[in-house]
């Protein structure tokens, strides 16, 4: 494909007509997100203090980790493991009992700002799917100093 540069005179001076292109034009770059690296400062601060994780022992003693849309899996520090929900849900399935796992529900950073929704879920199998009633979820505010991650709070607390 050949592209032309079209010069008319108009009053005296030359204009060009922008180029016809097929590619769509420069787009900024994505800002990097940092919602894996508030998940590893959360789910360090569950391995240092299990009892942070508002969950009422729903978690057990799996590492699992769902982080929604529960069909992603983020490389996740040791010992903790990311599951998909369809990877919970068979491992229920395959044990015909309940697989209790740590819930990310979500993530919202802003600069040196973030809030993770975190807590405690089980993954049912598919006899009892439909009569899930219950989860925790918390939701912790972490600041970001010198590329660090750090807790600074808790806000909203509920199990259901």
């Amino acid at each position: 494909m050949r592209f032309v540069v079209v010069l008319a005179a108009s009053c005296g001076s030359a204009r060009v007509s922008p180029p016809v292109s097929n590619t769509r034009p420069a787009r900024p770059a994505p800002e990097v997100s940092t919602d894996s690296d508030v998940i590893a400062a959360a789910l360090e601060r569950v391995r240092a203090t299990p009892e942070t994780l508002l969950d009422h022992s729903l978690a057990g003693d799996h590492h699992y980790v769902m982080i929604e849309p529960g069909t992603a899996k983020l490389s996740l520090p040791a010992p903790f493991v990311a599951m998909t929900k369809a990877e919970l849900e068979a491992e229920a399935d395959r044990t015909s009992s309940k697989v209790g796992f740590i819930h990310i529900f979500g993530v919202e950073a802003h600069g040196d700002d973030a809030d993770i929704t975190i807590g405690g879920d089980i993954a049912l199998p598919a006899a009892h799917r439909k009569h899930k009633l219950c989860c925790c979820e918390g939701t912790d505010h972490y600041t970001r100093s010198n590329g660090t991650w750090t807790y600074a709070s808790t806000g909203m607390q509920i199990c259901s």
